[in-house]
Formats: structure tokens, C-alpha cells, sequence
């Protein structure tokens, strides 16, 4: 209604569906671009196949269920190969990118060629893309770049360094939600 009421949208080039498989079956590239709180609702209704397709995720945060990160909930519950999993990041708005305002990006997976092709397909002159192979800290850099927790009257500061492993990001992600979620009834 009102929100992107500046935008011109072109009816011939836009199907409408209200079932995600019918989107996902013909088309090689997916992007996700829902709000975080119903990501696990719209993974679950997915029942096409995912091989050979790449998602890309433009999702900002976990699922309010999974607790998973869309990488990894593709790649638990559908065996997505990470090499066709890539994150859109940047402090850019999608109402911007539609008014075609100037916007910068990193563009993550851990097939580098895959992240430099998408990058083609959605290069113009107004969106400007750095390509990264660290698709899981991207993906966790998006909603938690600094977390600040409580924790026995202490405050933690979390903060994702260039050198940590999958594991350690893992595991520090892990200990942040259960530190979110509160002790457990």
C-alpha cells in the first residue's frame, strides 16, 4: 500500500502466488528476502527440490523457531551444498535499491565464483558489490554485529574478529542465543 508508493513496479514482469514452490521450481536463482520472524514458516511449506538452485539470502536475522541461520537451516533440513548458499549484506534498504539510490554491498559465499556471478546479475550503476568467501560470518555480521548481554551482572560485549573459525563463530552464536532466550522454564 504505502510503503514503496514512490516506485513504479512493472505488472507484466510480476507473477503473483501465494505458493513458494511454484517460485522456487523454474527459476535456478532464489532470493529470500521475508522478515526474519517468518523464516521457518516459509522454509517448512518448501517441498521442491533445491538441488542445482542457488539461494541467496537477503534475510536480516534467525528463525524465531530453528534459532538457525538461513545457511544453516538450507543446509540441515535440505542438504544445500554451502557452495550454493550466498548472503546479500549492507546497510542498504530495499526501498533504496528500488528508487536505484547509490548502494554498497557484500556479496558472500564460499564458492568466490558464485558470489562474483551474482554480483553480475545484479550489477547496475547504482548498486556497487564487494564479493567474500566468508559466507557464515557475513550471514552472523548481519544481525549481530555488536550484542551486548547480560550475563551473571557482568556485561559481554560480542564481537565477530576476521580470524575466527566456523566453529568458534558457531559456538559463539549458540552461547549468545541461550544468553537472549533467558534460563529456560
Amino acid at each position: 500500500p504505502s510503503y514503496l508508493s514512490e516506485i513504479k513496479f512493472r505488472p507484466r514482469r510480476i507473477t503473483v502466488t501465494s505458493d513458494v514452490n511454484d517460485v522456487i521450481k523454474p527459476c535456478n536463482w532464489i532470493v529470500l528476502a521475508i522478515p526474519s520472524a517468518f523464516l521457518d514458516a516459509t522454509l517448512q511449506k518448501i517441498k521442491v527440490s533445491l538441488k542445482d538452485k542457488y539461494i541467496v539470502s537477503g534475510v536480516k536475522g534467525i528463525g524465531p523457531e530453528s534459532k538457525y541461520i538461513v545457511g544453516d537451516h538450507l543446509h540441515q533440513n535440505f542438504d544445500l551444498p554451502w557452495d550454493q548458499f550466498l548472503v546479500i549484506a549492507g546497510p542498504s534498504h530495499a526501498e533504496e535499491v528500488a528508487l536505484e539510490r547509490l548502494s554498497y554491498l557484500t556479496l558472500a559465499c564460499t564458492k568466490k565464483s558464485n558470489a562474483v556471478e551474482l554480483n553480475k546479475l545484479m550489477h547496475t550503476k547504482y548498486i556497487h558489490a564487494k564479493t567474500s568467501k566468508d559466507v557464515v560470518g557475513v550471514e552472523y555480521r548481519k544481525y549481530t554485529k555488536f550484542k551486548k548481554c547480560q550475563k551473571q551482572g557482568g556485561l559481554s560485549l560480542i564481537i565477530w574478529r576476521a580470524d575466527m573459525t566456523l566453529n568458534e563463530k558457531r559456538t559463539a552464536h549458540h552461547r549468545m542465543t541461550n544468553l537472549l532466550s533467558g534460563p529456560q522454564q
